[in-house]
């Protein structure tokens, strides 16, 4: 490290709102995450089983109280990060809480992994812990139970044109929750709405009846004309579900909502969504987030996010940030991370500049999120006009993630589309003096 600043390994625990751009409402990878949203009312506990990729601090928005499980110290750690007030370690069917204690219980894709004596012991805990009149909210996966050929040939129907036996899992999922709750609503995510991901993942093992030179169009595409493409499907989901559009049971993903109490809140809540959609519209307060700021622009060096939270923008060779301030910044912070391979034989050098002046300069050997803060040079403030700043930072080299096959991966998977792609960063604060 060249240049005197201080790293931190283990990041500060932040609101969900420092992570999630108010765009990603119609983002039709975050269906699930905007449906579970729409059904938590303002000020009440929520126990996030699995941690749901951990994106639920976006609930904080609501001041929901949010606790986590999960299997590994990993994923509680990250929710910790992203706001969880709580988290710990265990298996979904021992839940170490009193009786009554969550207002929600909600999982996401939870319950396909989990055998038939698994998911009724878990959802017997799951009432267990909620309170009288509590819901519990479930995203569900039908293709992978379809795959697994788990099933009894009494469950399924036989689908020659899929070349799969396709589980009639509404029916059974419905029979698996009313043996627990009074009340459950299913709600399906039709084949209409799926990301670009989804769409080439799911044609390539089912072989779905699909035409060629679309399924060669979607590969194709960029990072950022698949996000567009995602925005899209999510519009055309979220007016679905606004006009109150039926959608076909035989789906790949399924919302269920159970309760012992009849539903009297709203499937449709959108008026809560407000708070999503607020900006800092002026650098004013002593610290302040760039991340969602609209005064705040991010040039074409910046790739788009990662799917792990902290939801972070993707770099390229360099990035540039521009904005603009009253007052000086007297320092800025932000947290990196890389998943470039074989960082032990040859680190990744990163420069960081403010008006074309260094800041700081120093070489990543491992992995993991760091929190970087650095003094702003006084030379710096010499070079702005009218209160204006550029930062960039500059990466010596970069990374090619390898393409994918299956539109799958693993909750770390960067986008797998061919860009260059060197470190990500997210949560950059700038301190300013008056």
């Amino acid at each position: 490290m060249s240049e005197s600043h201080s790293v931190n390994t283990e990041p500060k625990g932040a609101p969900g709102r420092r992570y999630f751009p108010s765009l990603a409402r119609f983002d039709i990878n975050f269906a699930h995450l905007m449906w579970v949203y729409d059904n938590v009312r303002a000020d009440s506990s929520v126990l996030d089983v699995g941690c749901a990729g951990e994106m639920l601090g976006v609930l904080k928005h609501k001041r929901a109280r949010l606790t986590g499980v999960t299997r590994t110290a990993q994923r509680a750690r990250a929710a910790h990060v992203n706001g969880y007030d709580a988290a710990c370690v265990t298996h979904p069917d021992r839940l170490p809480f009193p009786d009554a204690t969550f207002d929600y219980v909600v999982s996401f894709d939870l319950l396909d992994d989990l055998t038939n004596a698994e998911a009724r012991a878990t959802l017997v805990e799951i009432k267990r812990v909620l309170r009288r009149g509590g819901t519990t909210l479930h995203s569900i996966a039908r293709s992978d139970a379809i795959l697994r050929g788990e099933w009894k040939a009494s469950s399924v129907s036989h689908r020659p044109e899929l070349g799969v036996d396709q589980f009639n899992f509404s029916e059974k999922q419905e029979s698996l929750f009313r043996s627990q709750f009074a009340h459950v609503d299913l709600r399906s995510r039709d084949a209409l709405c799926l990301s670009s991901e989804e769409f080439l993942g799911e044609t390539d093992r089912l072989r779905l009846p699909v035409e060629e030179d679309f399924l060669d169009y979607l590969r194709n595409l960029s990072f950022r004309e698949r996000r567009a493409f995602d925005m899209a499907m999510g519009y055309v989901y979220d007016k679905l579900n606004a006009l109150k559009i039926e959608t076909p049971r035989s789906d790949f993903h399924v919302f269920v909502k159970a309760s012992d109490q009849a539903f009297g809140f709203s499937d449709d809540e959108r008026g809560g969504r407000q708070s999503l959609f607020r900006t800092v519209n002026k650098i004013e307060a002593a610290s302040v987030c760039l991340d969602q700021n609209e005064n705040a622009t991010f040039d074409e060096g910046w790739n788009g996010t990662r799917d792990v939270p902290p939801r972070a923008r993707l770099m390229s060779e360099r990035g540039r940030v521009r904005f603009a301030t009253r007052g000086l910044p007297k320092k800025m912070r932000l947290d990196l991370i890389t998943q470039m391979p074989n960082l032990r034989p040859r680190g990744i050098t990163l420069d960081i500049f403010l008006n074309d002046v260094r800041a700081c300069s120093f070489t990543l050997f491992r992995h993991g999120w760091l929190e970087l803060e650095f003094v702003v040079p006084p030379s710096a403030h010499c070079a702005a006009a009218e209160g204006r700043y550029e930062l960039e930072i500059r990466a010596d080299r970069t990374w090619t993630p390898p393409r994918s096959s299956d539109g799958g991966g693993g909750s770390d998977a960067l986008p797998r589309d061919g860009n260059r792609l060197s470190v990500a960063v997210c949560n950059l604060e700038v301190e300013v003096v008056s």
